[in-house]
């Protein structure tokens, strides 16, 4: 059999290669202070807006206690960098979603590398109860939708998919999520939306609080779209022995929790709390290549919290015992 390969060259001007073409990743360059009170939108950041329903802004000189942080209506969570971060709605069907216009339009055919994070607004942990629900497909999407939209019609879950997603329930209240991924841009779009953008039948939710309403709230931060740049774009200069421990994955099976993805093999400790921060049980292991388990001897079932530590780094995160 002979293969043939065709290789295209694509002319792309230089300036493209390795450029944040998000106005403020981290919603900090703000237009105004969040001065309540009423609800703050993404707008009050440059660049950022609202593509459905009525995300929120939070920030640290909001009068209002509402909109600000660490606490504030939905949640107690400190911002993953700066003093603001964002955040959208959720429930079964139906998301809003936070809008970005980029610097400039991406250039089709030029790889481009996009990072955020999330954090799930806990229950009972804001002003008001944002409910108990955690659902996976939180991703992004690249558009041509330039301006704001209020209650559109596109409130309810969208079937467009989006272009980079996560297919994990993102369950984690303590800490941040990193959700990142590479696209192969075949337009030149101007915009981001983030949120849910995959049609019901495709999502997944987990009602981690089975007493709280069926809704929940995303806190996002960190937000970067970097065309050319190649790399990872959430920690710059780190490579992946460095970043293992954001990217590993938990699973419970029959009496045993599994790790794997870890790239940093030797010695780790661990400590399982549950929701209401009881330890469960914690002790040492050893990684060998990325993977290791946990005999746990009794696990109530529900969300639990993992907490990782290896060398001079620690993870939080949560996963569920059915």
């Amino acid at each position: 059999m002979v293969r043939v390969m065709a290789l295209t060259i694509l002319l792309v001007p230089t300036e493209l290669f390795g450029q944040e073409l998000i106005p403020s990743p981290g919603f900090d360059s703000l237009q105004t202070c969040l001065f309540g009170p009423g609800g703050v939108h993404p707008s009050v950041s440059i660049g950022w807006g609202t593509a459905a329903g009525s995300p929120d802004a939070f920030n640290a000189c909001c009068i209002d206690p509402l909109f600000h942080v660490p606490q504030n209506t939905f949640g107690w969570q400190q911002p993953a960098s700066g003093d603001t971060y964002a955040g959208f709605y959720v429930e079964p069907g139906i998301s809003e979603l936070i809008r970005c216009t980029l610097l400039q339009p991406l250039q089709p055919g030029l790889p481009v590398d996009v990072c955020f994070k999330v954090s799930l607004a806990g229950p009972d942990q804001g002003i008001y109860d944002a409910g108990g629900l955690a659902t996976n497909k939180i991703g992004v999407r690249f558009s041509h939708m330039d301006s704001d939209n209020f209650y559109i019609q596109a409130y309810p879950l969208l079937n467009y998919g989006a272009h980079i997603w996560t297919d994990s329930v993102v369950t984690d209240t303590l800490g941040w999520t990193t959700i990142e991924g590479t696209f192969m841009p075949d337009s030149a779009y101007c915009c981001m939306l983030l949120g849910v953008l995959h049609p019901p039948s495709q999502v997944t939710t987990v009602l981690v609080d089975p007493n709280a309403y069926p809704a929940g709230y995303y806190f996002v931060d960190d937000v970067h779209v970097v065309q050319g740049g190649g790399g990872s774009v959430c920690n710059p200069g780190m490579d992946a022995s460095e970043r293992a421990l954001d990217r590993f994955a938990v699973s419970w099976s029959e009496g045993r929790l599994v790790l794997t993805g870890l790239s940093k093999d030797g010695p780790m400790r661990y400590l399982l709390r549950d929701t209401q921060g009881r330890v469960l049980q914690k002790g040492d292991s050893v990684l060998a290549q990325g993977r290791t388990e946990i005999t746990c001897s009794s696990m109530p079932s529900g969300i639990q919290v993992l907490t990782v530590m290896q060398a001079e780094e620690e993870m939080h995160v949560r996963f569920f015992v059915p």
